[in-house]
């Protein structure tokens, strides 16, 4: 057995014409592997008929491909791949750069390598993936058990809206019928910020409540719908018409929001890198092979640059290089109040301890 494994061996290296069986359709049919394109071409078999034999042939003949190493799935991923390429193959074939067997082991033998590659980088993707689902887990465990199940029915801040002029706003805030000082002065709300509410209540209630809605505006981008209808029963305002107002403020940030959205990919993609490569130096610690020393030098190289990237990047978000929060000028446009008055109110805002910034 060993003997016919060496000398199968010798024949795929030295790349030599020789005769091979196939099974097709049930019975055997001596096939010289080389004669296929002229037997497609001469219209003896069909192309679907050669790629067929071909299949046939490549599970028949494993050990030619160094197939006998892998279990039956990875075979069969392999078959799979080679009819997924379809009669295209014979396409690809040129017999001015060597015979046909030639040109079917180096594709076998590439299809081999390409998915040997795409599994490696799913274990380690896997890897990366688990790793940081373990070092979040505390984190999106308290996320998930804070969640207030009574809103998932309540409606979201529409894609489609109806465009409103700011005047009903401007109005409400110039009406005096907030209901700012009920809330400032309830005991039994369980309050976080509850600093804020203390200091907001040393204020007169139409500074506060002036103070409160250009926060709520300037955090358009992130309001939520539940927070959006407390602002409406604080203020006596109409939700559609606030739900629509913050809506084409959320309008104006999209080009920013998109490149802050590539940016933190960029990030992501940054830290994944920082991530495999450094499962792959733990592995070159562990390994044996005589090459592993100036692998891992490479690799660290590699690690090095994507870290130094993460970081950086890391850095640019939360310093808030690209902000996703409207203009001063937008909110005063729509509170119609002048630009400096917001500026004011965002300054006592930030004194009273509200990090905006």
């Amino acid at each position: 057995m060993r003997e016919t494994f060496v000398k199968q061996k010798k024949i795929v290296m030295n790349l030599t014409d020789n005769m091979y069986k196939i099974l097709l359709g049930g019975f055997m049919a001596r096939v010289n592997l080389n004669e296929i394109p002229e037997l497609i071409d001469s219209g003896k078999i069909s192309r679907k008929a050669a790629l067929q034999k071909l299949s046939v042939f490549v599970l028949q003949e494993k050990k030619i491909f160094g197939l006998h190493n892998y279990d039956d799935d990875f075979r069969s991923e392999v078959i799979v791949t080679l009819l997924e390429k379809g009669t295209d193959i014979f396409d690809s074939f040129n017999p001015k750069y060597g015979s046909f067997f030639t040109y079917f082991f180096c594709l076998i033998k590439g299809i081999i390598q390409t998915l040997l590659k795409d599994f490696s980088r799913k274990e380690l993707r896997d890897n990366v993936f688990i790793n940081e689902s373990i070092t979040t887990y505390s984190e999106k465990e308290e996320a998930y058990n804070s969640i207030n199940y009574n809103d998932f029915e309540k409606p979201k801040i529409p894609y489609s809206y109806k465009k409103i002029e700011p005047k009903a706003l401007e109005l409400a805030c110039k009406s005096g019928t907030y209901h700012i000082k009920r809330y400032l002065d309830t005991t039994d709300i369980k309050n976080q910020n509850e600093e804020l509410r203390k200091n907001l209540k040393k204020l007169p209630p139409f500074i506060a409540d002036k103070i409160v809605i250009v926060l709520a505006l300037k955090s358009a981008y992130y309001i939520t719908g539940r927070q959006i209808e407390l602002l409406c029963e604080m203020f006596n305002l109409d939700k559609n018409m606030l739900y629509s107002l913050i809506q084409q403020l959320k309008d104006e940030l999209s080009s920013r929001g998109e490149r802050k959205l590539e940016l933190e990919n960029r990030r992501n993609a940054a830290y994944f890198h920082h991530q495999k490569y450094t499962h792959q130096i733990n592995k070159l610690n562990d390994s044996s092979k005589i090459n592993a020393k100036y692998k891992k030098i490479e690799i660290k190289q590699k690690y090095q640059k994507k870290t130094d990237s993460w970081m950086n990047l890391t850095k640019q978000l939360q310093n808030g290089t690209i902000n996703l929060r409207p203009t001063n000028k937008s909110i005063a446009k729509v509170l119609g109040l002048c630009e400096r008055q917001i500026s004011h109110y965002l300054l006592t805002a930030q004194k009273l301890g509200v990090d905006f910034i």
